[in-house]
């Protein structure tokens, strides 16, 4: 599927937009352009494999809920019958960083080290804030 959205420098995109926007609406939802070198595919903001690839919301409008249609037939999202336009996330980072789920819950990981790529709200301001991007 071509479409700009699915083809974004989101490294450019990250430098240039508020970081929480950033990863509610753009992160891993383009393919990595790094295929020659190695690197941590976790914290890059590019998607690697079909378990990361999220969906762009402002493209694809779907519920921060599960597909029951994956998790009750254990399939890939890719074979979903709905695809790309089914209604539900088909991934853990489609839910986790959907607008509407993107830092909602408080982060209950004693050594997180990863604030900024942490789906989770480490303080109330970082949920606020969130919340006030979501709209």
């Amino acid at each position: 599927m071509e479409h700009r959205l699915l083809n974004q420098d989101l490294k450019q995109l990250l430098d240039q937009e508020d970081r929480y926007a950033f990863f509610m609406f753009n992160y891993k939802t383009s393919w990595c352009p790094n295929k020659k070198e190695s690197h941590d595919s976790k914290s890059c903001v590019f998607a690697h494999h079909m378990r990361d690839f999220r969906r762009p919301p402002m493209l694809f409008k779907y519920n921060a809920e599960d597909c029951e249609i994956t998790l009750q037939q254990n399939i890939s999202w890719d074979q979903c019958p709905r695809g790309l336009k089914c209604q539900k996330c088909h991934t853990m980072v489609e839910r986790l960083y959907h607008p509407e789920k993107y830092k909602r819950i408080q982060c209950d990981k004693q050594r997180c080290n990863k604030l900024e790529i942490c789906a989770f709200y480490h303080g109330i301001k970082e949920r606020n804030l969130a919340i006030k991007l979501s709209k």
